[in-house]
């Protein structure tokens, strides 16, 4: 039934919900009073606020056999890249705070992380911050090393057909993971809006689906237990890096698609992620200009022809919207999607967290992220039942048990 609506029904849609924004304060009431409480602070002691945890490097439990895939902008890619690196580690990632410790203890901290992620412990590499990856040497190409280093924190978990130039002919990021002793597949896929990159239409990639959870990765793990033991961590991810760079530049077009729904039909439906069954898909377009709610009918039939349910994320605030209002309001483009999609995951109280976790007008540092994929785990039924969620202690984040 949801699969035959029309662009009429939506708009029906459309006009009876709108009219109750001014209702939304109840949405998911339960939750989000309970994330707000994880997240605010009281204004007056925000000077003595510091992003540091009380379960410093404290290893969770992971979910097994995990399939979700990742749609939209920045916002959600750091949301994966946060979800990736706690699944290849059991912790979640850390930035380290300026005022607490200078550069050479954050790199020397005693972690449970494996030592050939201490890379990520250091403040000059944030894995939730692209520009942080910056190259002296290659001082117009901070993307590629974003891309790069951001992959070799995952590896041998993550194949990234990953690249932008200059002028932005090439723009493509599609990153594949695979943590395998707990069975756990991610996808991203990077849309902004609808019109693809400022110098092509519609989205493309130049991996071939069939192969990427099956021989590409096979060849990815047996590189890493193929060395001898004198050969160094970093080494290795660098090969693959570059095994993989070798293998695009030898592809020509593997897909092309010119909707959100045909990226589903013609590219994540072939990697095979449905073998446990449907397959649950977080999709939002952000604030770049895009065409929801009027093409959630091709979405939806899209959803239901390749066994697949959404999942509609709302939109984040920026930072300039910070505590202007005490209301947990939606934009009425989520409100709409989040009623015809299965599921929603309500983020309006971005709202009313600390400046001190932006990194920039739009972006966040953990433990946003952290915070996003917990609720997201919970949503979905998969979060651990001895898992410790992360809640707000006496003017610091920290977990404890709920």
């Amino acid at each position: 039934m949801v699969a035959s609506l029309s662009s009429l029904t939506v708009r029906a849609v459309c006009m009876v919900l709108l009219p109750i924004l001014g209702l939304l304060v109840t949405f998911n009431i339960e939750i989000m009073q309970n994330i707000q409480t994880r997240l605010t602070v009281n204004k007056t002691n925000q000077s003595n606020y510091y992003l540091h945890y009380i379960d410093h490097n404290r290893e969770q439990p992971r979910p097994r056999h995990l399939r979700l895939v990742f749609m939209g902008d920045s916002m959600t890619r750091y949301q994966y890249l946060s979800l990736a690196y706690f699944l290849s580690t059991g912790i979640w990632f850390e930035y380290g705070d300026d005022n607490d410790e200078d550069e050479e203890d954050l790199r020397n901290k005693s972690t449970k992380a494996p030592q050939s992620l201490s890379d990520s412990r250091r403040r000059n590499f944030n894995l939730m911050q692209a520009h942080s990856f910056h190259n002296p040497l290659k001082p117009h190409d901070d993307w590629n090393e974003f891309f790069r280093h951001s992959n070799q924190m995952l590896a041998p978990n993550e194949i990234c057909d990953c690249e932008r130039s200059a002028d932005y002919s090439i723009a493509v990021e599609r990153r594949y993971f695979w943590e395998k002793t707990l069975d756990n597949k991610l996808v991203y896929i990077n849309l902004n809006g609808h019109e693809g990159t400022s110098n092509r239409t519609g989205f493309y990639g130049r991996m071939d689906a069939r192969r990427v959870f099956h021989d590409l990765f096979d060849d990815q793990f047996k590189l890493t237990s193929g060395f001898a033991s004198n050969i160094t961590d970093s080494a290795i991810k660098e090969l693959q890096w570059t095994n993989i760079k070798s293998l695009i530049k030898q592809q020509s077009l593997k897909w092309e698609a010119f909707s959100w729904g045909q990226v589903l039909q013609r590219h994540v439906a072939a990697l095979g992620l449905d073998d446990l069954g449907s397959v649950p898909v977080v999709f939002n377009a952000g604030l770049h200009k895009h065409n929801f709610p009027d093409a959630a009918e091709d979405l939806i039939q899209a959803l239901n022809q390749t066994n697949m349910h959404g999942v509609w994320k709302t939109t984040t605030y920026t930072k300039g919207q910070l505590l202007k209002s005490s209301s947990l309001s939606i934009l009425p483009c989520d409100v709409t999607m989040c009623a015809l999609l299965p599921r929603c995951l309500n983020v309006s109280w971005t709202s009313l967290i600390n400046p001190d976790l932006y990194s920039d007008r739009l972006h966040f540092h953990e433990p946003v992220y952290r915070v996003m994929n917990e609720e997201l785990l919970n949503i979905l039924g998969v979060l651990p039942k001895t898992y410790h969620t992360l809640k707000l202690v006496m003017g610091r984040l920290g977990a404890i048990k709920t």
